[in-house]
Parts: structure tokens; C-alpha cells; sequence
């Protein structure tokens, strides 16, 4: 495995990640690199809809260790997106407050125009869901 692929070789546990949305309950094991996944993570992330418009929300997150995979379930950001009418909605990032100056950590986001808004954009996609069989 190349050090790109080990996210704990970065400068942040939640760069380089590739978000894995799980129909059902994430799984015991990464069916990436099939390493058994720790407990869930709160982490916020961004969330937008068709036309832009963004939220930050909060869940739980499964980070791999053994590869980039960051598992969320998604039955429950769809319901953050139902609440606020997000229909499509996708998943874009973690928010990395880490990577904002202290004094500035608990200033809510876009107050500052010039500010930086710390997000770390997934690096891909996946989709786990239920086969469906005949």
C-alpha cells in the first residue's frame, strides 16, 4: 500500500478520504481492505443541494485505518436533508476546524468574508447497498 492510500501518513486523519455511503448499518469490516473498523466518529461535514446551497451537519463516521474509506449511514443524512429540503443532496467534505486560526474556531462559518472555510473535499464516492436478488 502507498503511503497516499494510509490516511494516517497525512497531516490530518480526515484528508485524502473517500466517503462510503452505507444503505444499511456500515459494516464490521472495511470492504475496501477488509481491516475491522473502530468505533463511529462525530465529525461535521458540508453538505449541499442542486443549487449550492450548503449546510454543515454533524454524524457518525467510521474511518479506516487500514485504507481512505470514511463510512457514514446514509438514512441518516437523508433525513438532515429532508429537514432542510435538500432534494438531491450530496456530501462534499469534512469540515477540519483544525485548520482554522484559534481565534476563529468559534466564529460561525461565513460570518468572515474572508475567512477560509476549512473544508477537506472526499476524494470519491462509493455506494454500499443491499443486492437485491430475483
Amino acid at each position: 500500500m502507498s503511503d497516499n492510500a494510509n490516511p494516517s501518513s497525512s497531516s490530518s486523519k480526515l484528508e485524502n478520504r473517500r466517503l462510503v455511503m452505507c444503505e444499511d448499518k456500515p459494516p464490521e469490516r472495511c470492504v475496501n481492505c477488509e481491516k475491522h473498523l473502530p468505533e463511529a466518529v462525530t465529525e461535521s461535514m458540508m453538505m449541499i443541494n442542486a443549487q449550492g446551497e450548503a449546510i454543515v451537519c454533524g454524524g457518525p463516521v467510521f474511518l479506516c485505518e487500514g485504507c481512505d474509506s470514511a463510512y457514514v449511514h446514509e438514512p441518516h443524512y437523508s433525513a438532515i436533508a429532508a429537514r432542510f429540503e435538500f432534494n438531491p443532496y450530496a456530501l462534499v467534505g469534512f469540515l477540519d476546524f483544525d485548520r482554522l486560526p484559534e481565534d476563529k474556531r468559534n466564529q460561525p462559518l461565513g460570518e468572515d468574508p474572508d475567512a477560509e472555510i476549512p473544508l477537506v473535499e472526499f476524494t470519491g464516492m462509493q455506494n454500499l447497498q443491499r443486492a437485491k436478488f430475483d
